[in-house]
């Protein structure tokens, strides 16, 4: 999973919360590139989820977070 957000209001720890809660074990984690013409104050990170929690109620529930501009599935993100 992709998830790009605005750095300096504390989402990763919310972003990690969320999942966890929802059932998900971060199982990776590392940052990953922002568009250059992005706003510099703008993070990038891919998640690995392992677990038993739905992406289906995960993806609204992160998207609908105040600072986080986008929420995608990769491939391989959920095992």
């Amino acid at each position: 999973m992709r998830i790009d957000y605005v750095e300096g209001q504390g989402l990763l720890r919310a972003i990690i919360d969320d999942c966890t809660s929802a059932g998900f074990h971060v199982s990776g984690l590392r940052v990953a590139g922002t568009d250059a013409s992005a706003s510099a104050s703008l993070v990038g990170v891919l998640l690995e989820l392992s677990g038993r929690g739905s992406t289906d109620d995960l993806l609204p529930r992160l998207s609908g977070r105040e600072g986080i501009r986008e929420v995608m599935l990769t491939d391989g993100a959920v095992q």
